[in-house]
């Protein structure tokens, strides 16, 4: 692939990143009181209620208790509720959690109709409909369709269940938060069918509306802190660092072309993988690649972690030119070792050195294959030098070991190579 670069990256990468933490759970609320079974309006709240056969219940957790939780935006994987006692409760027909969330509070809060009924948020169904026994301890519910929660908006819960055969059992007793606000409505009542997709005002309303079950979440967070850990003209490692607060089971990555996104043209491989890196091969030289990563959290995944952008070694037909020779002048104390490899077939890979400018002290090593455990070629240093270099090693590919003095100098100035690529014969043995 042929082209010119003004200066050549040993590790070359584009973060655009921003902090992100952990696969991590999160209570919300605190455990101030909670329902009981008589009399029937202390009942409620509860999402676990079958007293009534059919309940449609609504809650609002403000964002800024999730973020005094601990919270941070991200991908809710799980939800539950703190059950103190089943006390007699029995299976729940066609339960269903929702999830929403919206900037709106106060003037929906106070309103009796239902949200998404042209006020409040639209609700997602992230869990069920399924029959469902609520048990003693925390009841962790492992969402078909994760919801994305922002870090900025409230955060809506919607339960809701109704009888197929219009048996119904007690309610669950729950921890309750009392708040200072109007944090949850409840309708329940008795073989009411469609009580889940009903539109208009809610009457009567089941419990007092300043006290709301305790929340439990689980968020599973993308990786962050990334870097090229190695690089060649053929291949690149990328790494990563775990969420904070704990590793994912896996890591998933996909990778393409300059101009790759996540579901548009260009990919080119992807994998799973149980490390904090991907190795990626069958490149070609000088090209710029994108890359993406999430974590995988056993019942969920995280958002895309991303774009992040490699440029490979050049190879055959580009020119490898160190600094942007002969414009700047390198640093001082610079110790930086890359391999050269063909990025075509059957090819071994040389060098015609066109000009090079080494101040005094510094000196550029070549080795004749992929590794500095590879035969040495030559050394070169001082200013001007003309030749060329060929690879005869099985791997066709030349490394280069660069190292520079801590003297200042005006001839510090790189070199210019033209990296060629010479086709192997038949008869040819490497």
């Amino acid at each position: 692939m042929r082209k010119i670069i003004g200066s050549t990256r040993f590790l070359a990468l584009i973060l655009l990143s921003t902090p992100i933490f952990s696969q991590s759970t999160f209570t919300v609320g605190a455990f101030d009181t909670q329902n009981q079974q008589m009399p029937l309006n202390a009942a409620y709240p509860t999402p676990y209620g079958d007293r009534r056969n059919s309940m449609r219940a609504q809650y609002v957790y403000r964002a800024d208790e999730l973020i005094s939780s601990g919270a941070k935006g991200g991908y809710i994987s799980e939800i539950g509720f703190f059950v103190v006692d089943v006390d007699g409760s029995l299976v729940h027909e066609n339960f269903t959690i929702g999830l929403g969330s919206d900037d709106l509070f106060n003037e929906a809060l106070i309103a009796p109709g239902w949200f998404g009924s042209g006020i409040g948020p639209n609700f997602t169904t992230v869990f069920g409909p399924i029959n469902y026994s609520p048990v003693d301890s925390v009841n962790k519910h492992i969402l078909s369709t994760q919801f994305d929660w922002d870090q900025t908006k409230n955060l809506f819960v919607q339960i809701c269940h109704s009888t197929n055969s219009g048996d119904n059992s007690n309610n669950a007793i729950v921890q309750l938060t009392q708040t200072d606000f109007r944090g949850n409505r409840t309708k329940a009542e008795d073989n009411n069918p469609i009580i889940c997709t009903e539109e208009g005002v809610m009457d009567p309303q089941n419990g007092p509306t300043n006290l709301r079950p305790v929340l439990y979440l689980k968020f599973c967070y993308e990786p962050d802190s990334f870097s090229v850990n190695d690089i060649s003209s053929i291949s690149g490692e990328i790494g990563w660092t775990h969420p904070d607060g704990g590793p994912s089971d896996q890591y998933e990555y996909v990778y393409g072309d300059e101009n790759f996104v996540i579901g548009g043209t260009g990919e080119l491989g992807t994998g799973i993988t149980n490390d904090t890196f991907a190795n990626i091969s069958g490149l070609n030289g000088d090209e710029t690649y994108t890359f993406f990563v999430r974590s995988l959290c056993g019942n969920g995944f995280s958002r895309w972690a991303g774009p992040f952008q490699f440029t490979t070694d050049p190879s055959c037909g580009d020119v490898y030119n160190f600094n942007n020779f002969p414009t700047n002048t390198y640093d001082t104390s610079i110790y930086a070792v890359t391999t050269l490899c063909p990025d075509e077939p059957d090819v071994a890979l040389g060098i015609n050195v066109f000009d090079m400018s080494f101040g005094p002290g510094d000196e550029l090593r070549i080795y004749n294959g992929n590794s500095l455990l590879s035969p040495p070629m030559d050394t070169l240093t001082g200013v001007g030098l003309i030749g060329k270099y060929q690879s005869t090693t099985a791997s066709g590919c030349l490394t280069f070991e660069f190292v520079s003095d801590t003297i200042v100098s005006l001839l510090d100035l790189g070199w210019l190579f033209e990296v060629t690529c010479a086709t192997l014969g038949n008869d040819s043995c490497y």
